[in-house]
């Protein structure tokens, strides 16, 4: 059973829209190294949540009333509803200086009296499965452009994960890196990262379109372009998997 989203879930004005997300970003331009630690550089956490059908709406309305507790903590860069690719699902982005603020974040969050009476409590039986990822960046990846450039407006958003062969990871990004300069010509990057905690070999990438007809143009155009072509086909076998869902930003998101 699939809950229909509908425009009253994420218009200017609505009750979801109370719950405005102010977060602060500044990305480090470390150089990319899979050996290095978290904590040396910003993290960020992907969490996906499947709501029970019967709840979608309420929890939206909830969390947009309530989000503002929550990014009192760590901020939010994006929530996203899942519209193709998952059903009755929500996602969303966390930035940390380091895992071990994260663990402070999460102590704190504990203790926040306001947070576990009036979201928490009545959140956790609207919920089906949780999942969460820690991600780094590639220095080339980062999601800075992305926030610079979707914060208004309403686009929509694929967010594409590859799963990568054990060790293959430096040379399919040796290889992106060449020419991702040109793939950024045909539409806004909201980050490149790779997996540090959860599944791991695994590279995430975002992507935002104002419709899916300029999602499929830049497609095309990007592949027309020499360079790009030969960064995508080069990396082809260094890929065991990929897996793509398009996602619809709520008021709430930092990322439109």
């Amino acid at each position: 059973v699939s809950t229909p989203l509908t425009r009253s879930m994420f218009a200017r004005g609505s009750q979801v829209s109370r719950g405005l997300v102010s977060c602060i970003l500044n990305v480090p331009r470390a150089g990319f190294s899979t050996s290095s630690s978290p904590s040396a550089k910003k993290v960020y956490e992907l969490r996906t949540y499947d709501i029970k059908p019967e709840f979608f709406p309420a929890f939206l309305q909830l969390t947009a009333k309530h989000i503002h507790l929550r990014t009192q903590h760590s901020p939010c860069l994006g929530y996203w509803a899942t519209e193709i690719g998952g059903i009755n699902q929500v996602v969303h982005l966390w930035e940390y200086d380091s895992l071990d603020q994260r663990a402070g974040v999460r102590k704190a969050l504990g203790g926040d009296k306001d947070w576990n009476a009036l979201y928490m409590t009545p959140m956790r039986p609207m919920l089906a499965k949780q999942d969460n990822a820690v991600m780094l960046t590639f220095p080339w990846g980062n999601v800075l452009e992305g926030l610079q450039a979707n914060k208004t407006g309403s686009n929509i958003y694929e967010l594409k994960t590859y799963t990568v062969k054990s060790g293959a990871l430096s040379a399919w990004e040796q290889a992106w890196a060449k020419a991702f300069d040109k793939r950024k010509k045909y539409s806004v990057s909201n980050g490149v990262f790779y997996s540090d905690i959860g599944p791991l070999s695994t590279v995430t990438h975002l992507w935002s379109y104002p419709s899916y007809a300029a999602r499929d143009a830049s497609k095309e155009a990007a592949m027309q372009d020499p360079e790009w072509k030969e960064a995508v086909h080069g990396t082809q076998d260094h890929i065991l998997a990929k897996f793509s869902k398009i996602l619809v930003p709520t008021e709430f998101s930092l990322l439109r």
